[in-house]
């Protein structure tokens, strides 16, 4: 389902605050693009996840995971329920595959990888500053 604008503006918020420390006009780019995704606010508002399911150039369906945040206060119980949930989503739209371009979770990335590599996930990116 997709989210509001409103709900995606509540998010974006939080999780600049939290995390990201977004300018007003690079809030207001994530709001637009996140307006594209399917997307679902994980339990009594503990986090939310925002995704697209594709066919990519390799011809596999994959859910492609571009908002995925977790509130500090219940990552420690409430994380790995929530990528649970992200993998029955995934299967249910016939997704071979989950691949997580962005972590919004706050979390620092090797603890992020670490924690995801103990759950079959394997780290398959490459990145460059300029």
């Amino acid at each position: 389902m997709k989210m509001s604008a409103a709900v995606i503006r509540s998010w974006v918020d939080v999780i600049s605050d939290d995390y990201m420390h977004w300018t007003d006009s690079e809030k207001e780019y994530v709001v637009s693009v996140a307006q594209n995704l399917e997307g679902e606010i994980w339990k009594e508002n503990m986090g939310c996840i925002g995704w697209m399911t594709v066919r990519d150039l390799d011809c596999k369906i994959k859910c492609n995971v571009l908002l995925l945040y977790c509130k500090p206060e219940y990552r420690g119980a409430e994380f790995i329920p929530m990528v649970k949930r992200l993998e029955q989503i995934a299967k249910s739209e016939g997704a071979e595959q989950i691949i997580i371009g962005t972590s919004m979770s706050g979390y620092k990335e090797q603890k992020f990888n670490a924690l995801f590599s103990r759950f079959g996930y394997i780290n398959s990116g490459f990145k460059k500053d300029l």
